[in-house]
């Protein structure tokens, strides 16, 4: 029988890569990537997948693959995979894989894989034996005790896993594999550290690092405090590259060799295999892909998205009365002033020391699971307090065992090795006893945890993760696997303890995490500074520079919700830092205000490091940016449940979705938020910034009657209680709006409806996802002259609507062909059932519906 060939892993040209006469030595030889190659232009081919060299030069017929249809062909010199939408080829001589999208062209090559064994390296190379499998092949390179097994398979029709298993791993200790590097390739992801140092991070931070890592050299090695760490990197070429496991290892990205990716791990040999896989596809198909093979990521619920207020230590004093009980002065501090600026209520988390018993400095509490009742009096009536005023409780979390609890760890054994204080969370039995501990929380009333530490420290071993290769944990991993890996299982045991009590309803934020711990939680940025040296420095702005690079660089890692200290964990000393932090924090989707409080002041605008200490234009600037989080929380929220189901990051760099646009490729200081663009500023002093803006129409958010063309590079002036902030055209912006401090509505009209804030162009469409379910929402002119009329076609749940709509004139508008009434002012349509009014100074449409059933129709129409 004769089946006809579906195979593109060809291209235009050829690409160089290596070949290996001896260990260490790299020639070149050329790979096959296109179809001007005759090798690729391959005929019929027999039942049992082989072509002939004498078949080659036949005429081409490829059959289409389609759906989840992996296509295998093996040849005298190659073995070839294909799916619908990838292909895959190794050179049998060379061991070098081209991989290829479904067209042909080629991306990239996987070089020959490099094992050490003590001082000596062993190149994979002269493939021997090949076996063709349902989705790739498996092969034999070596002999004797440096055979080695190399299996490549397709996962998914996008996803290509590379697992080498040598005959006899005595003595191997590191694999290094690497991808050809292009010109102008540009490569993204790995960690949200700004730069591998910790000095230019946490203690004084430096103007270094990019979005494109390219002439890095980058150690997988989890340490503290900016903790976020994937083996998994993008490339601008529309591929990505991942290791599998949990073992330390090095990228050297395009440095020591411009042409040339490396990617040198341990060896891990409890698995006794070392694993690599490829991703093809624009980013966020990469990001569905690996996060389908590692985990989805965790959704919050919607109280999530509200923004949280915390202390760094809430201070032993004279305590101050609350709803006439006595308790801690700055908690009562906090609550009392929101309340009286009128700062809406979101989340509240007790940082340590928060518990009674240990009280050695650094490590106060982790004696018990209770509130300190002499730092917090009367902690029932507090925590009451807070839920009577709508906020969500969450406490500081670590890995720790002290004091009463330390008794209980020793004896049962549940310590992990060579430590007297952090928890083996691999032993079942330990993580069960600790998981009941911490459940006792949620009897308090606490909705989640905020989780620190369980990354490795170079210090004694103290509090630092057991990282030696004698160090065996429960389950039989030792120091090296778990060096990385410890701060996963701190995450599952913490995230299963509270779903196993609350399901849905709960959201822990941890400090650390690596692939997988995305399916656990969200994310902060770590120890962001505002003042240098630990707070004892002089201010600096560059803290906020690097967690808005962070924010740019966690998009490509797989952790699509994230947040930042406001203010610097260490905090500001200089107010325009709070101002610009404030603006920036507002986009992200974890807006947490706290930290430390060198220098004076609790990153409070009412209690100030800086003067004045109560600072009015500072409580407007917090007030106002605190509400507008809060009002884009139905677009959080929205997005929040796609990045559940695929990875997609909420906020986003420009590059996400201006792929093709050269200007954007290193942008890192600019992002979308749904069809919001918003380029935060940094500098102390900085009143302006460049802008740039993509191809398409764009409107200015201060100013909605601007409008600019891109692509286009402007001066966007920006006070000190403003950030650039613009809409795309077209654009549907959904908000919940329960007071007019932004003037997005008011209280009297707005509360308890969902507001569109829509920006006509052409035909455009929101899809709204909640827990009730998906609402879609299309903006279109149909069947209007030019310019005549707009309409919103609305399919969803029954429920109540203020739309906000750029226009230049309005005569009428209805609902469902019906007329509404046209109120005479913004006043009036609040206390109107529905109806509609227009601001002609402004240039808005207001108008106010419910809807009965699924689908309904609002239409303005010109005067």
């Amino acid at each position: 029988m004769k089946v006809v060939l579906a195979l593109a892993v060809c291209a235009a040209a050829s690409i160089a890569a290596p070949a290996v006469a001896a260990p260490g030595q790299i020639l070149s030889t050329t790979v096959c990537l296109f179809d001007a190659d005759p090798l690729c232009q391959l005929p019929d081919w027999n039942d049992d997948g082989r072509v002939s060299a004498a078949d080659l030069p036949g005429s081409l017929r490829f059959m289409p693959v389609a759906g989840d249809e992996i296509r295998v062909v093996e040849t005298a010199a190659a073995v070839m995979l294909r799916s619908a939408v990838a292909s895959a080829r190794l050179d049998k001589t060379s061991a070098t894989v081209a991989l290829g999208d479904a067209g042909g062209a080629g991306l990239t090559a996987a070089l020959p894989p490099r094992l050490k064994f003590g001082a000596t390296t062993q190149v994979l190379n002269g493939i021997g034996e090949v076996q063709r499998l349902a989705r790739g092949f498996s092969a034999s390179a070596g002999a004797g005790a440096t055979a080695v097994q190399w299996t490549v398979e397709f996962q998914s029709p996008r996803t290509l896993r590379s697992r080498l298993r040598p005959a006899d791993s005595t003595g191997l200790t590191r694999v290094s594999s690497a991808v050809a590097a292009a010109a102008g390739e540009r490569f993204y992801g790995l960690t949200e550290r700004i730069v591998d140092s910790r000095g230019a991070s946490e203690l004084s931070p430096l103007a270094v690092g990019a979005l494109d890592r390219r002439g890095e050299i980058v150690k997988m090695e989890v340490v503290p405090t900016m903790s976020l760490y994937t083996p998994f990197f993008h490339s601008s070429r529309g591929y990505g590259v991942f290791v599998e496991g949990t073992m330390t290892g090095v990228y050297d990205l395009a440095k020591s060799d411009p042409n040339a990716v490396s990617l040198d791990f341990e060896f891990n040999p409890r698995t006794g295999e070392h694993g690599v896989v490829y991703f093809i596809g624009d980013y966020d198909t990469i990001l569905d892909e690996y996060t389908a093979l590692t985990g989805r990521p965790f959704l919050p619920p919607r109280w999530g998205f509200l923004h949280l207020r915390w202390r760094d230590e809430h201070r032993l004093a004279e305590p101050a009365r609350l709803d006439g009980v006595d308790m801690n002065a700055d908690f009562v501090n906090d609550l009392t002033m929101y309340e009286t600026l009128g700062i809406p209520a979101g989340n509240y988390e007790f940082d340590r020391p928060w518990t009674d018993g240990y009280t050695d400095r650094g490590y106060e509490g982790f004696s018990s699971f209770r509130f300190d009742p002499v730092r917090f009096p009367n902690s029932e009536k507090m925590l009451a307090a807070l839920q009577n005023r709508g906020y969500h409780i969450l406490v500081f979390g670590a890995p720790w065992a002290l004091g009463e609890n330390a008794v209980a760890a020793e004896q049962l054994g549940y310590y992990a090795p060579r430590t007297r204080i952090l928890i083996d969370y691999t032993n079942p039995a330990a993580a069960a006893w600790w998981s009941g501990a911490v459940q006792s929380l949620i009897d308090l009333g606490i909705s989640g945890l905020k989780l620190d530490r369980s990354e490795f420290a170079e210090t004694e071993i103290g509090d630092a993760v057991p990282s030696l290769a004698t160090d065996v944990f429960f389950d039989g991993r030792n120091g090296r696997e778990l060096f990385n890996g410890y701060t996963i299982e701190y995450a599952r045991v913490h995230h299963d303890a509270f779903k196993e009590r609350l399901g849905r309803d709960f959201m822990h934020y941890f400090r650390a995490g690596y692939a997988g711990s995305q399916q656990y939680g969200i994310f902060w940025g770590g120890d962001t500074p505002g003042r240098t040296v630990f707070g004892a420095g002089p201010p600096t702005d560059l803290g906020l520079r690097s967690a808005i690079l962070s924010l740019a660089r966690v998009a490509f890692m797989g952790f699509p919700i994230w947040g930042t200290d406001t203010g610097g964990y260490y905090q500001f000393g200089d107010r325009d830092v709070l101002a610009r932090w404030l603006e920036f924090s507002a986009f992200c989707p974890l807006m947490e205000i706290g930290g430390g409080n060198q220098g004076g002041g609790q990153h409070a605008p009412w209690d100030m490091p800086t003067e004045p200490a109560y600072d009015q234009e500072m409580i407007d600037i917090y007030r106002y940016f605190v509400t507008l989080h809060h009002e884009l929380v139905p677009l959080f929220y929205s997005l929040a449940h796609a990045a559940a189901d695929s990875g997609r990051p909420l906020v986003r760099p420009l590059v996400f979705d201006f792929p093709g646009d050269p200007a954007v490729a290193d942008l890192w200081d600019e992002f979308m938020l749904g069809d919001l663009l918003f380029a935060p500023l940094w500098r102390i002093g900085e009143r302006s910034r460049q802008v740039y803006l993509p191809a398409g129409t764009w409107i200015d958010y201060w100013q909605p009657r601007r409008r600019i063309t891109g692509p286009a590079t402007l001066t966007a002036e920006a006070a000190l209680d403003r950030i650039p902030l613009y809409v795309r055209a077209g654009g549907l912006v959904p908000l919940a709006v329960s007071s007019a401090v932004t003037g997005n509505g008011s209280k009297e009209l707005s509360e308890g409806r969902l507001t569109l804030d829509t920006y006509p162009l052409g035909t455009s469409t929101l899809i709204l996802r909640e827990d009730e379910g998906e609402s879609t929402f299309t903006l279109s002119d149909a069947g209007c002259d030019a310019g005549r009329c707009v309409q919103l076609d609305i399919n969803g749940r029954p429920r109540g609507y203020i739309v906000r709509m750029l226009a230049e004139a309005v005569g009428a508008v209805m609902l469902d062909d019906q007329p509404l009434v046209r109120a005479d002012s913004l006043a009036a349509l609040a206390v109107a059932e529905s109806g509609w009014f227009f601001d002609a100074y402004a240039g808005r449409l207001w108008v106010k519906f419910a809807t009965a059933g699924a689908d309904a129709r609002l239409r303005a129409e010109a005067e």
